[in-house]
């Protein structure tokens, strides 16, 4: 038998899990439960687009230069379209190597979920030969 507040006791233990701090005035940091390889924590930014129409998530450069330190620079031909089909697939967009997502209306969650997601993604793309 389940108890009455496992459930509650779960939503709040993955709710401290990840970190949420204002950073300055014009930013929020954000850091998810999860590591890469390397060990260093999945964090990300949060600022508000210009124009102040909706968010920005971006990584700072920080998941390709993540990547490039342990395997091909995914910028590189071969691997940059592999690169830049998993940053279409779930609305990203790379500049110089950072990596953003723009967001409208009061889905910053999920955004920060997929964006999560996808960087992830990104990382495992640098453990994969480039002809695959």
């Amino acid at each position: 038998m389940i108890a009455e507040n496992l459930p509650e006791k779960i939503r709040s233990q993955l709710a401290d899990a990840i970190s949420i701090e204002k950073e300055g005035r014009a930013a929020i940091a954000i850091g998810m439960p999860f590591v890469f390889g390397d060990g260093d924590p999945c964090e990300f930014r949060l600022t508000r687009a210009r124009g102040g129409g909706g968010w920005v998530i971006d990584d700072e450069g920080g998941t390709i230069r993540r990547s490039a330190y342990h395997g091909p620079d995914l910028l590189t031909s071969g691997h940059v379209e592999r690169l830049n089909r998993i940053a279409e697939f779930y609305g990203l967009t790379q500049n110089d190597g950072v990596l953003a997502m723009s967001v409208e209306g009061e889905e910053i969650a999920d955004a920060i979920y997929s964006f999560t997601q996808a960087c992830l993604e990104i990382i495992n793309l640098s453990k994969m030969p480039k002809d695959l």
